[in-house]
């Protein structure tokens, strides 16, 4: 079943190497008899709770173990398959960051699933962790093809781009921080689609570029004003909403109809608790969006009124007063964003894996002189130019940024 790929050197070393020696882990653990002391497949775990789960191979050094959580509803809705989320910390016990995404995991009504013994250090114990833990779930929970996010941070972020596509049929997603591209295989995944929140204080910062060459259109990209941290939680669900957009439309593996509704309904109570009349927009052209992948969806009983005004609804708030001028703002922050903030810092950055110490420190401000002062000045231009609007909001944000950017170090 599983067919986990270790890039040498890469979880925990400080550069990337030309060529990526490959290692097939044990593609066939389904032989394998499970541990006598694991959690039964056969017990209840309630809802709405976090339960610890064990399990493992029989012969396995030492039982792997995670903490999970069942949206409620899961035990009585007995044929319903969920999507979930799992939770790599590159300090282990994943658990504790548990009030990161306890509200989203809440709202989305995803399985969370958080390992207690990953976390970085020896590569053994690593890849027996994995092969256990993603041995376990699709063998205990209803999951829903297509659907599921990864995330981690640091060395976390390097396992859930290496081991994700050890479950494809599942997985739909990966969001990374703190480390980027270079031991990401799930992006070699062309349905896994990637997400690269990083610090621009991060050490790994260059790692960027290299999340842009494997993902291009297939990702979503921040530079977040701190140094090596988790993303903060509404940047986090900004990223995991996307994720969610795009897994919903994708052609690809694509997902259930009633994981499908439950992204609908989110995007539904989004729009309708938008004060501004652009994010409501955004919202319900999503939903718009994934009804044309899924028109199968939009003939639903339970949608077949809300899918049919929808362009009723979007052109209502196309005449809402200022509306033109908010939505051309925010297109031109997003462009400029994309290619000022994002392309053109990660280009001139050298292609290390990570920087360090004040010799690094000091060739990062050289090189990002340049592209940094022109984002200081596009970023000027539109909160000028546009003053007033939700994209002149942002473009002050990233103005304060920058400006920042070469002190903190």
């Amino acid at each position: 079943m599983l067919n986990l790929i270790l890039l040498g050197g890469l979880l925990f070393g400080p550069t990337v190497p030309s060529v990526h020696p490959v290692i097939p882990i044990n593609k066939k653990t389904e032989k394998k008899k499970d541990h006598p002391q694991i959690t039964p497949r056969t017990d209840k775990i309630p809802d709405d709770t976090i339960s610890l789960i064990a399990c493992g191979f029989a012969g396995q050094s030492a039982l792997s173990h995670y903490h999970v959580w069942l949206p409620k509803g899961y035990q009585a809705n007995a044929t319903r398959k969920y999507s979930f989320l799992f939770v790599d910390n590159d300090a282990g016990s994943a658990r504790d960051k548990w009030d990161l995404f306890r509200n989203w995991a809440t709202d989305n009504e995803v399985i969370c699933v958080m390992p207690v013994e990953l976390k970085d250090g020896d590569i053994a114990p690593i890849l027996m962790h994995y092969e256990a833990i993603l041995d376990d779930l699709p063998k205990r929970f209803r999951l829903a093809p297509g659907a599921g996010i990864f995330t981690g941070f640091a060395g976390g972020a390097r396992r859930v781009g290496m081991f994700s596509p050890a479950l494809e049929e599942y997985t739909g997603g990966v969001l990374m921080s703190g480390a980027g591209a270079p031991s990401n295989y799930a992006t070699k995944t062309t349905h896994i689609l990637g997400a690269l929140l990083l610090g621009d204080h991060d050490p790994a910062l260059s790692e960027m570029q290299l999340s842009l060459d494997d993902c291009d259109k297939r990702g979503y990209y921040r530079y977040l004003a701190s140094g090596k941290a988790w993303y903060d939680k509404e940047s986090g669900e900004e990223a995991l909403d996307w994720l969610k957009w795009r897994i919903a439309c994708r052609n690809k593996v694509p997902p259930p109809d009633e994981e499908l509704v439950r992204t609908i309904q989110r995007l539904r109570a989004q729009a309708a608790g938008q004060v501004t009349a652009l994010y409501r927009h955004q919202c319900l052209s999503r939903c718009a969006d994934i009804f044309k992948a899924r028109p199968k969806l939009a003939a639903l009983p339970a949608y077949k009124i809300f899918a049919a005004g929808l362009e009723a609804d979007l052109n209502k708030i196309l005449k809402a007063p200022g509306f033109t001028k908010e939505a051309e703002a925010m297109k031109q922050f997003r462009a400029s964003y994309q290619k000022y903030c994002i392309e053109a810092l990660a280009k001139v950055l050298p292609s290390k894996a990570t920087f360090q110490g004040a010799p690094d420190i000091e060739l990062i401000k050289k090189v990002a002189q340049r592209p940094n002062q022109a984002a200081l000045k596009e970023m000027q231009r539109l909160s000028t130019e546009f003053a007033g609007t939700e994209a002149a909001k942002l473009a002050q944000a990233e103005v304060k940024r920058l400006e920042a950017f070469t002190k903190g170090w």
